[in-house]
């Protein structure tokens, strides 16, 4: 039954998505040649037109000292910032900018959707029961498939769905952005600024979903909803919804796991999803035999462990392969991470800060999939969350859009972590 509550959060969630397009029309209306700064913005022009091995290193060395010296007076301090009757209006600017960030992302960035277009061809997927053809074995653009048959499938009939001139494949921005501020507002007790800056700024989640059109942004965002309703209540809509996300993308299923047998110990919970997951997959394997194994197969040759490419390191938050970048050595490099994995588990007993823990070692999590620390935000914690997972990243990332950024101060999503996981203890207090 819809509620009047329900309508209200569309009614938001319909406003401040028209809101956005409003500023995409201003932008259009002052004309693209009148705005470089904006363009350089929305393009991230100096992010993606040279290597990050190119910047100069002595800038890159000073950037990330800069920035570590002020996590560590902040934490020296016990979070003075948070306490400051000012803070309201740095969430007030931290919004201003990431709406600015996503309207000129929107307007400038002219190849849009590399993740998305692969699954709206009609080749390879219409061979999808020939067993002498892999699928999988096809690129578009240079992107390689990695989901399974039946989302494939299902993804391909939604990208010919046309309504009102109004089509997935073209405007999925807006559709992403509609539904993770319906679910915020309506999954979680946070203000509407908190919302607002959440969904524009945490970990530039929905610029690299606007660039990429991948659906993480949103479906990451309902896994935390319905994860959290799980916990204080279960249910059989929150199992199926759970089940959903895990369908589109498997590797969040390690983030359930996480949260609900490392850390919750709800045990009945993974076994049902367990369960259903593995009639899904059979389900597959006897209709598309072949492709489910060639999906399989793709996973476990390196899909689920994708490297980092040089110029994007910004937009892919992976600890190890972070650290890979600067020692050049793979396996130390996960020792490593894993010592420190260890260390930080063990050292923290708050379960927030053990979850940021573990699940930042995953190496696919990217930045359309870092909804998932909403999971870990609470009413406690929210001005910390907004201050280094919202304001630091967009300011880095205007930055680094117009002066360019190196691989090393990249590794601020890297201090970044550390610091909360650290200092989440003191916003109990």
């Amino acid at each position: 039954m819809i509620k009047i509550s329900h309508i209200r959060t569309l009614c938001f969630s319909l406003l401040v998505t028209i809101f956005l397009k409003g500023i995409t029309e201003l932008i259009e209306i002052s004309g693209k040649d009148n705005l470089s700064i904006l363009q350089k913005i929305g393009t991230s022009e100096q992010i993606f037109s040279s290597s990050a091995f190119e910047y100069p290193l002595i800038n890159d060395i000073l950037i990330l000292l800069v920035y570590t010296i002020f996590l560590v007076f902040l934490s020296i301090r016990n979070l003075f910032i948070l306490k400051s009757a000012a803070f309201k209006y740095l969430k007030i600017l931290t919004l201003i900018l990431g709406v600015l960030v996503a309207a000129s992302t929107i307007i400038f960035q002219e190849y849009k959707a590399w993740d998305l277009n692969p699954y709206c061809q009609e080749s390879p997927i219409n061979k999808v029961s020939d067993n002498n053809f892999n699928i999988y074995n096809t690129n578009y653009n240079g992107i390689k498939p990695g989901l399974s048959p039946f989302v494939w499938i299902g993804f391909k009939k939604i990208c010919e769905i046309t309504v009102f001139g109004i089509n997935y494949q073209s405007h999925f921005y807006w559709i992403f952005l509609l539904g993770v501020l319906f679910f915020l507002k309506e999954g979680t007790k946070f203000n509407n600024l908190d919302i607002l800056c959440l969904t524009f700024c945490l970990n530039l989640s929905y610029v690299h979903s606007i660039r990429s059109g991948n659906y993480g942004f949103l479906i990451a965002c309902m896994l935390s909803v319905f994860l959290l309703r799980e916990l204080n209540k279960s249910s059989l809509l929150n199992l199926v919804i759970i089940l959903f996300v895990c369908i589109l993308k498997i590797h969040y299923i390690v983030i359930v796991v996480i949260y609900f047998f490392i850390l919750y110990k709800n045990y009945s919970f993974l076994m049902k999803l367990f369960f259903l997951n593995l009639f899904f997959y059979l389900t597959q394997y006897l209709i598309y035999k072949e492709s489910t194994i060639n999906y399989f197969k793709n996973l476990l040759d390196g899909y689920l462990l994708n490297e980092l490419r040089i110029k994007a390191g910004i937009f892919n938050p992976v600890t190890t392969q972070f650290v890979e970048r600067i020692i050049q050595n793979r396996s130390l490099s996960y020792v490593l991470v894993f010592l420190l994995v260890f260390f930080l588990f063990k050292r923290y007993d708050k379960i927030e800060s053990k979850f940021l823990t573990l699940t930042n070692m995953f190496t696919r999590n990217k930045s359309y999939d870092q909804n998932y620390v909403l999971l870990v935000t609470n009413k406690n914690n929210i001005d910390l969350i907004i201050l280094i997972l919202c304001f630091i990243p967009i300011m880095f990332y205007i930055a680094g859009s117009l002066f360019g950024l190196g691989r090393l101060s990249e590794l601020y999503q890297v201090v970044s972590i550390i610091f909360l996981i650290t200092n989440l203890n003191k916003t109990d207090s």
